[in-house]
């Protein structure tokens, strides 16, 4: 069938075990489809500020292609812009190499700033798979998001790599275990508290010259719902001093602890160094046996500057961050952003 003749619809509900299923098959998920299938409900039919724009191309019956749009709400000067993210997209491997993916982004984009209200679509592609195709859609480039590591378990750190495991001794400072006198050196364990799940006293740190993500109650309660993100506040003699975002997750069947979103309240570089540091070590016990920490940072944040400082190193290529504009009005300013918000 040529690809000209195929036609771009929007989904919907009847076809949300096609969805769950295609979103497996491209992103190598081996979870039971029930767990998944929740998880895509929650993400894309409960959202508070509306359900996800779905498009795809069905060919006799089978999902061919499909990608889905977020709705995703940002504030500047007191503004509210209102987004959809591109997220989920993929192709069935029957069907690839025809354009489909690209036929499908070129109708979806068109439709959503010609029959909707969103003023712009953002995206956070892989930088080798998808994000060429981006750039060949003249989608612009914002900023760069690098990813560090950390080892926090250097035998499970080996083995998710799949190298033998006297590598470890190639790098012995990487490790949480082998840095521990160094955190416990700088800290004194009384001054800190921790207090989990208390997602209501969340610092966010918003650029009042940027672009910050709106966070209400109820998008937070969603959002953290769907992710399974959980939550610490830092106290210091009774101050909040910080707040982290995390998850375990998984990688190569080790346990990866990703630090989403780290906010501090008024403190200085010292002090941030010493809260992270904290941090890193109340995580490390929490988990022992997870590989590694993992963060993701926009070029230029000031946490780059202490995680560098603590021994994380760059992993791999900056993902980068992307927009697609519906009109000219929408300001050309610095995004305040975390993994958190594109997740």
């Amino acid at each position: 069938m040529n690809t000209e003749d195929l036609i771009v619809s929007i989904l919907d509900e009847s076809t949300t075990d096609q969805q769950v299923e295609l979103y497996k098959a491209c992103f190598d998920i081996v979870e039971d489809s029930h767990k998944i299938r929740s998880f895509w409900i929650k993400k894309h039919n409960q959202n508070p500020l509306g359900k996800s724009l779905i498009f795809g191309i069905v060919i006799e019956g089978k999902l061919a292609g499909m990608n889905a749009f977020l709705p995703v709400k940002y504030e500047y000067n007191s503004e509210e812009i209102l987004c959809l993210q591109s997220c989920e997209s993929g192709v069935n491997p029957l069907f690839q190499g025809r354009g489909i993916w690209k036929k499908i982004m070129l109708f979806a984009t068109d439709y959503i700033f010609s029959n909707t209200d969103y003023k712009m679509i953002i995206g956070f592609p892989n930088y080798r798979n998808s994000y060429p195709g981006f750039v060949k859609m003249k989608w612009e480039t914002k900023h760069q998001m690098n990813n560090f590591v950390l080892i926090n378990n250097t035998k499970s750190f080996v083995h998710s790599i799949g190298v033998p495991r006297f590598v470890s001794f190639l790098h012995p400072l990487f490790s949480m275990q082998k840095i521990g006198y160094k955190i416990k050196g700088l800290l004194d364990s009384n001054s800190f508290e921790f207090k989990e799940s208390e997602f209501d006293c969340l610092i966010w740190q918003d650029k009042p010259d940027a672009i910050n993500i709106c966070h209400s109650k109820d998008w937070l309660k969603w959002k953290f719902d769907y992710t399974d993100e959980q939550c610490v506040n830092l106290y210091k003699k009774g101050a909040l001093v910080a707040s982290c975002v995390y998850k375990e997750s998984e990688f190569d069947q080790q346990s990866v602890i990703r630090l989403d979103r780290i906010c501090f309240n008024k403190t200085n570089a010292r002090e941030q160094r010493i809260i992270v540091s904290k941090l890193l070590g109340y995580l490390s016990y929490k988990f022992p046996d997870a590989a590694f920490f993992r963060i993701w940072t926009m070029n230029g944040q000031g946490i780059e500057k202490i995680i560098k400082s603590l021994l994380f190193f760059k992993s791999s290529h900056p993902n980068p961050f992307i927009i697609k504009k519906g009109y000219n009005e929408i300001p050309d300013v610095e995004w305040n952003l975390s993994f958190f918000d594109l997740d």
